[in-house]
């Protein structure tokens, strides 16, 4: 008697056909189902599964839909008012169309489950149609968009002519909605974290200067990511440096591999960025790091560099010692710094000129020893010379004065004040630049420079805003594909062959036109006759806009992900697609004194009063961080073996090396947050249900701390219902 088949286990079937399962599950099943095995964990992981359900609960998507059901609406009902027609089900013709708004009516197919966001009905519906023109203040804490079966049940209307078949349909839907460009390595499961999750704000430690029993705050005056070694210091390590007020330079650990996560790592002594030096009389303000300037810290992570405008100066700081390397100084004071490139000079930008500024050639920093000397020139009283200076230039302080020789190359400008500068990428890779430079400022142009041909101008991008900030990305832009992407019109294919033009990239912009926020986008590609790196705006590339985008100023622009974050002056972070025109959803940033817990009488006045996010910056973890180095590692002769060249698809088919890239995923989910500086302190959002850490975390605990909160409290509850009782009274006209 043959016996019988044994029944295969859930892990022995072929990964198609669990993928297959699982699209079926809602995502936090999904999540669930990641502990239970390695094998579940990678299935559950997959990108493609997730690239899914970030499409079908996209806002995108919920407004392609809509735009369908309301063109099948008119139609249906100009076809009621015209006595001769009378309503068909069938077809009369045998053309199949591809364009969705062609059709008089078509077939919305409905979502499975996995279209809803896992998590039950906890959230409600904040859909922004960007057909709307109305975006005012009317958002909630977090706007995060969500998509459900009611809605596709209600878009099945029968066609009036033959329409696309529904899986068809969707394919091409997903294909006009993907913002992912060929060559970009995109974790989806994260991407729909950050979409659909609501987010968390996190205030890092505020530093202080401890006197006996009392603690003044410390403000800091800027930040910057810095990840030692490119992120391959085998811990992940990511930390955020920013000048404090009383010229120290302070260091916070993010992620928590060396201290506490949000907690300040080290700080260096005071004074080295003071403009007069250590020692000196620094009381006044213009002597201290300007509170209006945004860029004015940069870091080399290969070099363990970090350059710092004060005033006029520009201060080299070693990061490993926390110690002044060099010191530059430029005839007019600094408003702006560019990122740090491989390779290329750093780009400052001064109130009236833009310089190129070599890191070879370092001018050594002032010293607090002086030497008298006896013989040579300049010798005498009041020409004593700074240590480790041959020359009579820094002991006379009028040389500069009567100097013949002529002042370094530099670009002028007509009108004042650089407020950003961008190196565009080369196409392709992250990590690389070409020799184009971009300017923005308070003025209506931005400038291009070629390095190449520096000073002279190569060209310029109208706006008619004021730009505060500006990013770019290696990939192209085409309006027109953009519309027609927008209304799910392209195939496949042809959007295939729109991201993959060669020589395209992007350059993003935020400011403020008409006192409403600008976010604009223009798409760059080589002209005709030029080179490669000659970088003229394409005709018909300039996207513009100043509606939907945001109610007051863009403070600050950064690219999160497959996604565009900005910072605008009401307070608000807001996510929009690449398209530059759906949003995605936005958060209130709060105030540090709002946090939960606050031992402030006043914690509910510093909540309603808000605090404005003046820089934005992606923590972009160690999976970023390794394209960029094994893309630039040849140039600072860097030993990259700890990244594994993970992009490298010959290496795939090895166990070992998927061994190695599962181990790297677990480290980097959800690791993609968004660090922001509000002028005084550092905060992070994180897409978590809760704070990973807050600001009262750090403070010392004392012995009178919980009495003290207890009556904080108390105090707190007795001067609110006094301000209720006075504004019961006023509804009957009393005092």
């Amino acid at each position: 008697m043959a016996s019988p088949e044994r029944l295969l286990g859930w892990d022995e079937l072929p990964d198609e056909i669990l993928l297959h399962i699982l699209s079926f599950l809602e995502p936090a099943d999904i999540a669930r189902l990641q502990p239970v095995s390695r094998k579940s964990r990678k299935l559950c992981l997959d990108n493609e599964l997730w690239k899914r359900h970030c499409f079908h609960s996209s806002t995108w998507y919920r407004s392609l839909q809509r735009r369908r059901i309301n063109l099948a609406s008119a139609s249906s009902s100009l076809a009621s008012l015209d006595p001769t027609t009378t309503p068909t089900t069938t077809t009369t013709t045998t053309t199949t169309t591809t364009n969705p708004e062609s059709a008089a009516a078509v077939t919305i197919p409905s979502t499975h489950s996995n279209g809803a966001v896992g998590g039950g009905d906890d959230h409600h519906d904040n859909n922004v149609d960007n057909d709307n023109d109305d975006h005012g203040d009317n958002h909630h804490q977090h706007h995060h968009h969500y998509y459900d079966d009611d809605d596709a049940a209600a878009t099945k209307i029968a066609p009036s002519e033959p329409a696309m078949p529904p899986r068809w349909r969707e394919l091409q839907d997903l294909a006009n909605w993907d913002p992912s460009f060929p060559g970009e390595r995109v974790s989806w499961y994260d991407e729909y974290i950050q979409r659909c999750v609501p987010p968390s704000v996190n205030w890092l430690e505020t530093p202080r200067i401890r006197d006996r029993e009392c603690a003044a705050i410390i403000e800091a005056r800027g930040v910057d990511l810095y990840h030692p070694y490119g992120g391959g210091d085998g811990l992940g390590t990511m930390l955020a440096v920013s000048p404090l007020d009383d010229g120290s330079v302070c260091l916070w650990d993010v992620n928590g591999t060396r201290t506490r996560a949000g907690a300040v790592l080290v700080r260096s002594r005071q004074d080295i960025l003071f403009a007069d030096g250590p020692g000196s009389q620094n009381l006044r303000r213009s002597k201290r790091v300007d509170t209006g300037v945004t860029e004015c810290v940069r870091v080399d992570n290969y070099a363990h560099r970090a350059y710092f405008a004060v005033q006029s100066n520009l201060f080299e700081i070693d990061l490993e010692r926390l110690d002044v390397v060099s010191r530059e100084t430029f005839e007019w004071s600094i408003s702006t710094l560019s990122p740090i490139s491989p390779g290329v000079p750093l780009t400052v930008g001064t109130s009236l000129g833009i310089h190129l500024h070599d890191f070879r050639a370092r001018a050594r920093p002032r010293t607090r020893d002086a030497v008298e000397r006896v013989d040579g020139p300049g010798s005498g009283p009041g020409s004593a010379s700074r240590s480790g200076s041959g020359s009579s230039e820094e002991a006379n302080p009028f040389w500069a004065i009567f100097d013949p020789r002529p002042l370094p190359p530099y670009a002028p400008l007509s009108q004042p004040t650089p407020l950003s500068i961008v190196h565009l990428p080369e196409p392709g890779p992250y990590g690389l630049v070409s020799h184009d430079i971009y300017v923005s400022g308070r003025f209506t142009s931005i400038l291009h420079y070629d390095r190449r041909k520096f000073p002279n101008i190569a060209g310029s991008i109208h706006s008619g805003a004021t730009v505060n900030s500006m990013v770019a990305l290696p990939h192209p832009l085409s309006l027109l594909d953009n519309e027609l992407r927008r209304s799910g019109e392209l195939t496949a294919e042809q959007v295939g062959r729109s991201k993959a033009a060669s020589h395209g990239r992007t350059l993003i912009a935020g400011g403020i036109y008409k006192s409403k926020g600008s976010l604009e986008m223009y798409g760059l590609s080589p002209g005709q006759g030029e080179s490669a790196h000659g970088e003229v705006m394409q005709q018909d590339s300039a996207l513009k806009n100043r509606s939907t985008a945001a109610s007051s100023s863009i403070l600050s622009v950064a690219n999160h992900g497959t996604k565009i974050v900005f910072s605008d002056g009401s307070g608000q972070l807001r996510w929009f697609e690449r398209d530059g025109t759906t949003e995605i959803g936005s958060l209130a940033i709060g105030s540090c004194g709002a946090d939960k817990g606050s031992s402030s009488l006043f914690a509910s006045l510093y909540a309603s009063a808000g605090e404005l996010a003046r820089k934005v910056v992606s923590t972009r973890g160690r999976r970023g961080a390794g394209e960029e180095r094994s893309s630039k590692a040849h140039l600072y002769h860097v030993d990259n073996d700890d990244t594994g060249n993970k992009n490298n698809d010959d290496n795939n088919n090895d166990d070992e090396n998927d061994d190695d890239d599962d181990r790297d995923d677990r480290d980097d989910i959800n690791n993609d947050n968004v660090l922001f500086w509000t002028g005084e302190r550092l905060g992070m959002v994180t897409f978590t249900p809760r704070p990973r850490f807050r600001s009262e975390d750090f403070e010392a605990a004392d012995d009178g701390d919980e009495d003290g909160r207890e009556y904080a409290d108390q105090m707190r509850g007795a001067l609110e219902q006094q301000a209720d009782e006075a504004r019961f009274m006023n509804r009957f006209g009393g005092a």
